[in-house]
């Protein structure tokens, strides 16, 4: 089927492309559901370097386009608009569906898409919080960006031609007022479980490679971002020298608290966590891990647990997170503002049950089948975004 006999969809993504979870997300959705007769576009405020995305998108006929300007506030705004406009005028696409974590981007986005003429709009909440930029707390331009949030939540006009959409029902409740929680549709954030499978070949390549045999390996992925809390992972390393002297802590993942978390390991002299940064092996590394922490301050619906118990692991989610992302049996949610004792007594816990000799040799493969069967297997939101399109 040729390009031009497909139905076409833009995909607007205020972040950063590839920076994140979410554009992940989309993308991996992209090159699915090409086989549908449904193809992606990309507009999003800023490309990132990753030649890998936008060879592959290229390559089943997708493109990535970008306003001018790259930058944050209301000039990034006006700019995304105007680049919606123009682009949709060119295209003319069935449908646009824009993804956000703020209503003020949902608000500029589907104003443009009305102006520009699109028929068919898609509002999609990834989020149930928003960031502060700082990794102790709140900070003035985020006060800001919430009084926005509040104010434009009221604004977002619905009308029959505007699908609300949301990851999770935290996501559903952050996103849009209480009368129009019943029109949310929840779309799971589907991967593809290939990648992810359990194989104890890999995990003993990788523990090989970065000896990390004999040891009990914690790990987190994850942007570094006040809203993974990665300060909480730094205080549960402190705890855990000293209790469980076998643990360590990997930490993947790049961002703009990046440099400052890892000053802050530094300087606290932590010898049980270690830095891997941005990584493309993601999957391989999460079989060489034995547990996922994820203590985060807010989440739409974590992709990152949902790749972690693909890999068969056991999780320790922040109670916080919506409780739909749990799939196995052996995720725990505990509380993150009781300090960290009830997280390491779960750590030392699981580190037990590794070490165990009447433990199960196939317990991770048997978790990872599991999982890859659960509605969040990416052939199950393909259906859902068929039928979305439609």
């Amino acid at each position: 089927m040729e390009n031009q006999n497909k139905k076409k969809v833009l995909q607007i993504v205020t972040g950063n492309f590839g920076s994140g979870g979410l554009t992940q997300i989309v993308y991996v959705w992209g090159k699915r559901i090409e086989s549908e007769g449904i193809i992606f576009d990309f507009l999003c405020r800023k490309r990132h370097a990753c030649d890998d995305y936008i060879r592959e998108i290229h390559e089943y006929g997708g493109r990535i386009s970008r306003p001018k300007f790259a930058v944050n506030g209301l000039l990034a705004q006006l700019s995304m608009v105007k680049r919606l406009i123009m682009i949709q005028r060119k295209e003319h696409y069935d449908v646009v569906h824009i993804h956000s974590d703020s209503t003020y981007n949902m608000l500029t986005g589907l104003l443009a898409a009305k102006r520009a003429g699109i028929k068919k709009v898609i509002l999609h909440s990834h989020s149930a919080g928003m960031e502060t930029h700082n990794t102790d707390g709140v900070s003035a331009r985020y006060l800001v960006k919430i009084a926005a949030h509040k104010i434009c939540r009221r604004l977002l006009p619905v009308t029959k031609n505007v699908e609300l959409c949301a990851c999770s029902r935290k996501a559903a409740a952050w996103m849009y007022r209480s009368r129009l929680q019943k029109r949310v549709k929840i779309i799971d954030n589907g991967i593809e479980p290939v990648p992810f499978m359990y194989s104890r070949f890999v995990r003993e390549e990788v523990r090989d490679k970065y000896r990390l045999d004999g040891k009990f390996v914690i790990g987190h992925v994850g942007r570094f971002a006040y809203q993974k809390n990665h300060a909480f992972i730094l205080q549960l390393a402190e705890a855990l020298e000293e209790s469980c002297p076998d643990a360590v802590i990997v930490l993947i993942g790049d961002g703009e608290l990046y440099d400052e978390v890892q000053t802050r390991a530094f300087d606290a002299g932590l010898n049980n966590v270690r830095f891997v940064g941005r990584s493309d092996e993601v999957n391989n590394w999460l079989q060489a891990f034995d547990l996922f922490v994820l203590p985060s301050h807010f989440e739409g619906l974590p992709v990152s647990a949902i790749e972690a118990q693909m890999a068969g692991l056991p999780c320790l989610i922040s109670d916080e997170v919506d409780p739909d992302c749990r799939i196995l049996p052996d995720v725990e949610f505990l509380p993150i503002d009781r300090g960290t004792e009830l997280w390491v007594d779960a750590v030392k816990d699981a580190a037990a049950a590794w070490k165990d000799p009447a433990a199960d040799p196939d317990l991770r493969a048997k978790s990872s089948a599991v999982a890859a069967g659960s509605k969040y297997n990416i052939s199950k939101t393909i259906r859902q975004l068929k039928e979305l399109y439609c």
